[in-house]
Parts: C-alpha cells; structure tokens; sequence
C-alpha cells in the first residue's frame, strides 16, 4: 500500500510541473549603428540596429537565440542582414510625436521587441543594458541633440481580451511580453531661438517701440503698428515650424503677439482720432490716454509674456524692474529727444532764411538802386544775385536788432552775429562787375 500511495503522489506531482512550464528566457540587446531620418509631420523615422539574443542552456550559459522576434510600430523591413553573432536590421519605425513644446520639444523614438505568437506564460522577454547602445559618432540629426546616455529600456507588457465565452463575456485577458528600447532627442535650443524665437520677439519689440513715439506723430505710430502686424502673420504663416494638428509652444506665443499687437492698433486709431478734435477735453482725453497705454506696455506686457512664456522667477523680476525701465526711459531717452528737438527747431529759426517780403510793412521802400561796381550791384545782376541781395539786406537789418530773434542765452546771439557778419563778408572771389 505504501508503495502505491509513493506511485500515485509522483505521477500527481510530475503532471502538475509538467503544467506549470517556466517560459522561455530571451535576453535582448539593440545596438543603434545610425538614424537616417526623423518626421515630425508623419511620425516616422529610419533605424539601422543590430539585435542580440541569448538564452540559457541546462548549465546556465548563454547560447545564441536565432528566432528574430516581432516589432510592434515597424514597417516594411528595407534591409536585414544575419551575423554569427546577431542579426543587423534597418526599417522605418513609427512613433508618437510631441510638438507641444515646440521649438524646446523633445521626441522618443520607440523599437517595440515582443512576439504575439507566445503568451508571456511561454516566452519572456529581458533587456540585455550590457549589449546595448547608440553609437553617436556616426549619427548625424542636425536638429537634434543627444549623447551615449540618451537610450533607455523598459518592460510593457501588452494586454488583450481573451476569447469570448458568451455575449459580453470574455476569458482572463492574455499578456504578452514586451521590452521598449527608446532614444530621447531633444531639439537644439540655440537652433529654436534663433530660428524662431528671436524673430518674433524682434517683432514685438518694435510694436513696444511705438509707444515712445509721442502724441503729435501718432500717425507714424499707427503705420509702424501696422506694417508690424502684416510682418507678424508673414513669419508665423512662413515659419519652419512642423505642421501639426497640435498648438505649439510658438502657436500660442504668436497669438498672443496678435492679440497685443491688434489692440496696440486700435489704441493708435483712437489716440489719432481724440487728438485731431479741436475740442481741449478731447485732447487732455488723448494725453491721459497716451500715458496710461505706455505705462500698461512697459509694466504690464511683459510681466503677463514672462508669466506665460518664461520661468516665474524671470516674470517676477520684469514686474519689479518694468517701473524703473519706464522712469528710466522717460527721464533718460525721451527728455534728451525733447531737448535735442527744441534746440534743433531754435537753431533752425536763427539761421534758416525766412521770407522777409512778408514780414515787411505795406509800402515800404527798398531805397535806391545800388551803384554799379558794387557787391551789391554785382549780386543784382542776376536773379540769385538779386536773391542774395535781398537776403543780405534784410540780415543787415536784422543783425542791429536783438528783438527779430528769441534768444535764451548770449550764445546763441553772438553764434547768430558771428553768422551774419560771415554773410556780410564779400568773398575774395568776388570783385566789380567785368563790365
């Protein structure tokens, strides 16, 4: 009886370890030799790897596993190539694109290694790190910028329903083994700002510049405004950006330039319409107006822009610093044009050559002809010679005056004597009249 209760309990355990098989053991390992290209617009790119696979014998040793495995998101292969050793594979790859953080984005390209034909219960797959890599010496993506350390493993295992028993019933669902190996690219950051980011907030920078332009040329400010506008949708609807279904990082920040820009615009049609008005209040309306708009430009705007598009630390700084820029640009930029544009119409009153017919009295006299042999008579005998005479005359007049002119200091009177005593001064090249 003992032996047959021995018998019974041997054959119950070898029918229950022959039912529970441990699967079978792959260890794989994906060797990148180069990456030809990368579309953001169709989510492919072209992989040329080699594949190590191993398995373990009764001893434990590795020995070489000849069964090339499926992979998920590749297409047609282009080239496969067999080594002693392992098995050299170059074929288009599908992956997911992320253009979000467009031109800071970063991409992941994905080589799916699984086998739908064995569950996991029958075959497993491990990622081999020691027998993996990238070789960046010989890739060469432009764009993109990566290194040795940019590749990564990780285990997904793929879920799918099980067969179905009834309506709307099924069995356990059935796993199946899977390892990722993925490249991370990232995006040149030098490349994305001075590509993209850079033009456009040149752009956005000259609408800022109009507001310094004062009250009186507001007309040159809302066709600065304008053109700018047009040079805005020119970039954006131009740029190298990949096309997308998506709003990138650059989408939101153009139409955030549209928006200050549109209302930058408007407030420029407003301002030339209140201060074209004869009426006082609407011109003190345009002033006040004026002023709050700059102070909302150079304060406000670049906070809600540092806010949105930059780090918080960077926004808080330009709402601390915005005021002083304002004062600073107000005191240091726009009181030296104020000076610069007086001294300039003053100096333009003292030595430009006004109409003195006009300001002559109602039937004055020019006195008698000058004698012949003279300057002057030499000066008459022609119409830019009468010219000259006329003017030299009046500077005469002018020069024993001190009430034609508005003079502030004494050097602008003894700059205005120095200057008609020049023109008084007969030229040595010019003597009596030949005949």
């Amino acid at each position: 009886k003992a032996f047959k209760l021995f018998i019974l309990i041997t054959t119950v355990c070898a029918s229950l370890l022959s039912t529970i098989a441990s699967p079978l053991t792959v260890y794989v390992g994906i060797y990148v030799n180069n990456i030809y290209t990368v579309s953001e617009e169709d989510g492919v790119t072209e992989i040329d790897f080699n594949i190590y696979q191993y398995t373990r014998d009764a001893d434990g040793h590795l020995q070489i596993y000849s069964v090339l495995p499926r992979f998920n998101n590749m297409g047609r292969f282009n080239r496969i190539t067999d080594h002693p050793d392992y098995t050299r594979v170059q074929a288009p790859f599908s992956y997911k694109v992320w253009l979000e953080d467009y031109p800071f984005d970063s991409q992941i390209l994905k080589i799916e290694v699984s086998d739908y034909n064995r569950t996991k219960e029958e075959i497993l797959f491990v990622p081999m790190t020691e027998m993996s890599g990238l070789n960046v010496d010989l890739i060469k993506l432009n764009r993109w910028q990566f290194d040795e350390s940019s590749w990564y493993w990780s285990e997904i295992d793929l879920t799918f329903p099980g067969e179905p028993i009834e309506q709307q019933q099924y069995h356990s669902p059935v796993l199946y083994s899977q390892v990722v190996y993925s490249i991370q690219l990232k995006r040149h950051t030098l490349t994305g700002i001075f590509q993209v980011i850079l033009p456009a907030a040149f752009l956005l920078i000259t609408v800022f510049g109009t507001y310094a332009i004062p009250l009186s040329d507001v007309l040159s400010r809302l066709s600065l405004t304008g053109s700018t506008l047009i040079a805005t949708v020119i970039f954006h609807t131009g740029s190298p950006a990949p096309k997308s279904g998506v709003l990138t990082f650059i989408d939101i920040f153009m139409i955030s330039s549209y928006a200050f820009i549109l209302v930058s615009y408007a407030l420029s049609l407003l301002l030339l319409k209140l201060s074209s008005s004869t009426n006082p209040t609407t011109h003190r309306l345009a002033v006040e107006l004026s002023f709050r708009s700059e102070l909302i430009a150079y304060v406000v705007i670049p906070f809600v822009f540092g806010f949105f598009f930059l780090k918080w630390w960077l926004a808080l700084l330009l709402l601390v610093t915005a005021p002083f820029v304002f004062i600073g640009l107000r005191q240091f930029v726009y009181l030296p044009i104020k000076i610069a544009l007086r001294s300039s119409k003053r100096f333009s009153n003292i030595f430009g050559q006004p109409s003195f017919e006009e300001d002559e009295p109602a039937g004055s006299e020019r006195g008698p002809p000058p004698e012949p042999g003279t300057m002057d008579g030499f000066a008459s005998s022609s119409p830019s010679g009468r010219r000259r005479n006329s003017t030299v005359t009046e500077m005469s007049k002018m020069s024993t005056s001190r009430s034609n002119f508005n003079f502030e200091d004494d050097d602008d009177e003894e700059l205005a004597r120095s200057y008609v005593a020049k023109v008084l001064t007969p030229s040595p090249k010019m003597g009596a009249h030949p005949n």
